[in-house]
């Protein structure tokens, strides 16, 4: 049909648009086409993009291997019971964790490489561990160098790092020496030991043990008869126990990790001091741990254990108890023996605290992640976690452990 309008038009005018209808009319109708594909698009898409389903990927490095790897290999246990864990609630941003495993294999170097090797990782967004100090110390400056969230399992480097050069590491191992020796002091003021011996080997360990206890010993009423350390891997500490046994300690503290624990407490027992505690840490409380060195060795140590431990001594309002029954039947699920002495926790809270900073970060990127756990604060199966700007070792002084000692093949709380 032709418009009336065009009929008023000169002729040549008419002619001229005459002639030009047909194209004129497929030009308008190939617009619309055009235009209703486009707004077709924007329907299907209501302006939403399609969600990332791709697993958020951490990276986890433990001792697998070599003499730590009764620590390390209970830590990884627990990481991968909270990863199973939070991927059947539903995982952290709609979307599934996954782990990418590295074996530090008790060696600083073997550390470094797999660290490295995790951080050359694009897709891993934060890593988790490794558990010893001196696993962990190589790590640190290539987590801050390249911009890559750490979360270690040890606390024991802190001493030996200017806080200002740990901007991307965090730790979820409290430090045995400022956070785990107040709850000792505690305990030896409670049953009047006031002479304390050390022996250690000689890790970092020793030398903030020794550091602490230096300061905080005389004002809370004791003394340091003795500190005394060894080399790694030494198969006989006998002389050295004489030695510090010899200055007469109420209590002989060991505060160190791993095989050489075990060579202490063997050589102990074959010397057998009379009126002197043996008192060391929560790592040597495992099932593996005491399985190697064999429950005569163990009987009547006392050490700082975790509250799972003593679950039902704790009262019915702790905070504590419903994680560590999460965590129980999480382990359970994933078809690991639970074992409440085990440093399986420590890698279960771990696994928390980065999912709750992904939670908060509302993304799955490194620099994101790392400025959430500056504000990461709940509570764990280990204790109540506050991570800040000022602290990024976000455990509570004196109030992760409580005082257990062996007796007859379980645990008895003694600090209460």
């Amino acid at each position: 049909m032709i418009p009336s309008d065009l009929w008023r038009m000169p002729g040549c005018v008419r002619e001229e648009m005459a002639m030009h209808r047909p194209v004129r009319l497929w030009c308008l109708l190939l617009g619309a086409a055009v235009l209703a594909g486009a707004c077709s698009d924007s329907d299907k898409s209501d302006g939403a993009i399609t969600p990332d389903k791709t697993p958020i990927r951490l990276g986890a490095i433990f001792n697998m291997t070599g003499p730590n790897a009764t620590l390390g290999q209970e830590e990884l246990a627990g990481v991968e019971a909270a990863v199973a864990d939070v991927n059947r609630r539903g995982g952290v941003l709609d979307r599934q964790l996954e782990l990418v495993k590295a074996d530090a294999a008790s060696d600083p170097q073997k550390a470094a490489a797999e660290a490295t090797r995790l951080i050359d990782d694009p897709s891993v967004v934060a890593i988790l561990g490794p558990d010893g100090a001196q696993m962990t110390l190589p790590i640190v400056p290539l987590a801050n160098q390249r911009a890559s969230p750490l979360v270690s399992a040890s606390a024991g480097f802190l001493g030996r790092v200017p806080a200002e050069q740990l901007p991307w590491v965090f730790t979820i191992g409290p430090d045995f020496a400022s956070k785990g020796l107040p709850t000792f002091i505690k305990y030896w003021q409670a049953k009047g030991l006031k002479r304390i011996a050390v022996l250690s080997n000689q890790t970092p360990v020793f030398d903030l043990v020794k550091s602490f206890l230096d300061k905080a010993a005389p004002p809370a009423g004791l003394e340091v008869v003795g500190a005394e350390s060894f080399p790694t891997g030494q198969p006989d500490v006998t002389p050295l126990i004489s030695k510090v046994v010899g200055r007469d300690p109420d209590v002989l503290l060991v505060p160190h990790v791993g095989a050489d624990v075990a060579t202490v407490l063997k050589n102990y027992r074959n010397l057998a001091p009379k009126g002197v505690e043996l008192t060391t840490n929560a790592a040597t409380a495992n099932r593996r741990f005491i399985d190697l060195v064999g429950e005569q060795a163990m009987e009547g140590v006392v050490l700082n254990g975790w509250k799972a431990m003593v679950v039902d001594d704790l009262g019915a309002d702790d905070p504590t108890r419903p994680e560590i029954d999460r965590y129980r039947l999480g382990m359970e699920a994933s078809r690991q023996t639970f074992d409440p002495a085990s440093s399986a926790i420590v890698g279960w809270d771990g696994v928390l605290v980065i999912a709750k900073a992904l939670e908060k970060a509302g993304v799955a990127e490194r620099a994101a992640i790392r400025n959430a756990m500056e504000q990461v604060d709940f509570q764990g199966a280990m204790t109540h976690w506050r991570f800040s700007a000022d602290n990024h070792d976000g455990s509570p002084a004196g109030a992760v452990w409580v005082m257990v000692q062996r007796v007859a093949g379980g645990w008895k709380r003694v600090d209460s």
